[in-house]
């Protein structure tokens, strides 16, 4: 299954326990250019795609509020559980991993809270290739939410030579969630990524 071949269980803890990359604001841009430098910045380190604060509190908030889907609304709320933006220099951020947000989307499939399809691939984690039920419905909806700036995007190298690709929602992510999630959605999100104790779902 799933769970066994990604590691899924119930652990308790916040945000950092779920395996998450946490990187102040300033670290990532740092570290980023320290190891490239400015002008030589290459696919293996590349910048973090984060929707501008300004951007997030400007008149057009709600020009997407028509064009989002139940599901979107359902990923966007899955992700803000997972991550979360740095308000300021001194703060974490959090971020998930892809590989994780696929394996929730899948939780939420067969539970039956996101109406998409899926199918079994094999997919690169680290140095290994893992059979996973992926969506690309799922997929595609999470690209429609980085390309409405909803949520943000890294990607960073990894230390056995390859890469990996986290999401956060964006300050205008959350902005749209607190318009437009309603209880209904959140209580059906709830229940598949938390135990029956209340405990988190761990993705590793």
């Amino acid at each position: 299954t799933v769970k066994k071949m990604a590691g899924v269980d119930g652990v308790a803890g916040g945000a950092a326990a779920y395996g998450a990359l946490q990187l102040s604001a300033s670290e990532q841009w740092s570290s980023a250019f320290a190891r490239q430098g400015a002008a030589a910045m290459s696919a293996e380190a590349q910048l973090p795609v984060l929707a501008e604060r300004a951007e997030a509190e400007g008149d057009d908030d709600e020009v997407y509020d028509d064009k989002v889907s139940q599901d979107h609304l359902r990923l966007l709320f899955l992700v803000s559980l997972y991550s979360k933006p740095a308000e300021n220099d001194e703060e974490k951020e959090i971020w998930i991993r892809s590989h994780a947000v696929m394996v929730l989307i899948f939780e939420g499939i067969v539970t039956g809270v996101l109406n998409y399809d899926y199918s079994s691939c094999a997919v690169a984690i680290g140095a290994e290739r893992v059979w996973m039920n992926l969506s690309q419905e799922g997929k595609d909806d999470m690209d429609d939410l980085r390309e409405m700036k909803m949520i943000n995007t890294i990607k960073l190298s990894t230390a056995d030579q390859g890469s990996v690709q986290a999401y956060q929602i964006s300050f205008k992510g959350q902005k749209l969630l607190k318009r437009k999630l309603t209880q209904s959605s959140q209580d059906a999100v709830n229940s598949f990524c938390f135990t029956a104790d209340g405990q988190p779902l761990h993705v590793g």
